[in-house]
């Protein structure tokens, strides 16, 4: 009987939830409608992905646009909003859900495509509202990210980051003429980089990490050895070389468990450091399965990839895709910790140049190459 009533105090809820916003679309198409509305954003609480610099080209270059950013008001990026001296509105607010109504264009950088509630993202999805939703994704897709089907979700343009990225989600994702290869927003930052001597390391998440003691896994023990490794602590400090060790977003509530014992390794979280910065500043990228690894390559920096459970990632994380490290990566891939030494020994002996045998990887993967990632989304938008 419990779970009856909480069943339907659940749809009772989510119904009201719903009516709610309908009742809010036609005032705020009547007042707020004429201004053709672009609302952008990423989570919550972040300005510093593919939505901000969206954002902020918009800003710049088409200040005619009625463009606002969403934001938490406790967001640590607030600030940056700010600073570009366009229009924001904290998210949750009544504002938010009344320019949601009403606006002519949701663009997110995350599938949730700026719903202010997880209900009214289910009616987006299953029934459709009154504007043109636009996916610019967090990363450029490798694996088979099945729950991006367009069956699961109503999304009008979907932005790809690279061209085997794009001929894989054209030819499987369901979306048709929406789908469509301009490159990530973030990409037009990454030209004329002030490099600095350090190391980024950046691992993915993994799921059922909340099921067990975080510091009971393997993800935990096989990191916590690299960044106490003795023979890692004489390298970076005969070269002056710093490592940066920054983990996934959902993982960053674990950060505080991992240590070094060197004053050359840095444990770096969510509040303190801007992962778009160390990615263009880092000379090297240490990661698993992680999705910069391509931010990465589009700077024609090396690559390392540490698969220590290799075996078991694709059964219970992400299903196998189009791309084969095998045979796509622009870096060497490496099984246990002495090997994945051996060759951060050699990219710092060789001043960290990008492996020759790696570059029709990168010619084939990223064709459009160039600083108008931006650009091309706004045309793309407004042919829509």
């Amino acid at each position: 009987m419990k779970r009856i009533l909480l069943k339907t105090a659940h749809i009772i809820k989510g119904l009201s939830i719903i009516l709610f916003l309908l009742l809010l679309i036609i005032p705020s198409k009547l007042i707020i409608g004429y201004k053709r509305i672009w609302l952008v954003s990423e989570r919550p609480n972040e300005a510093r992905d593919n939505g901000y610099v969206f954002y902020r080209y918009l800003v710049n270059a088409h200040p005619e646009i009625n463009v606002y950013y969403l934001i938490s008001k406790k967001s640590p990026d607030l600030a940056k909003i700010k600073k570009t001296g366009g229009k924001y509105i904290l998210f949750g607010s009544f504002k938010h859900w009344f320019y949601f109504a009403g606006c002519k264009y949701s663009i997110s950088s995350t599938v949730e495509c700026l719903a202010p509630n997880s209900y009214l993202l289910l009616f987006q999805n299953k029934v459709g509202l009154p504007h043109k939703n636009i996916f610019l994704q967090h990363g450029v897709i490798d694996t088979n990210m099945d729950f991006l089907y367009r069956k699961y979700n109503n999304i009008d343009l979907f932005i790809c980051g690279a061209k085997l990225e794009y001929d894989d989600i054209l030819l499987n994702y369901g979306y048709g003429d929406g789908t469509a290869y301009t490159g990530l927003a973030r990409f037009d930052n990454y030209f004329n980089l002030k490099l600095k001597k350090q190391i980024l390391v950046m691992p993915t998440w993994r799921r059922g990490a909340d099921d067990i003691d975080i510091k009971e896994s393997d993800y935990f023990k096989y990191w916590t050895s690299l960044l106490n490794n003795k023979t890692l602590f004489e390298l970076l400090e005969r070269s002056g070389v710093r490592l940066y060790f920054y983990i996934h977003p959902v993982f960053q509530k674990y950060i505080n468990y991992f240590k070094s014992n060197s004053e050359y390794v840095f444990i770096a979280d969510f509040a303190h450091y801007d992962v778009q910065k160390l990615l263009m500043e880092s000379k090297l990228l240490i990661t698993d399965y992680s999705s910069v690894l391509f931010d990465f390559a589009f700077m024609k920096k090396p690559t390392l990839y540490y698969q220590f459970d290799r075996g078991s990632y694709y059964k219970n994380h992400y299903k196998k895709g189009y791309f084969s490290y095998d045979k796509d990566a622009f870096g060497y891939v490496c099984l246990e910790e002495k090997d994945l030494i051996n060759k951060i020994e050699d990219s710092i002996t060789n001043d960290f140049s990008f492996p020759k045998e790696f570059v029709k990887n990168f010619e084939r993967f990223f064709v459009l190459h160039d600083a108008n990632n931006c650009k091309r989304i706004y045309e793309a938008i407004k042919n829509l």
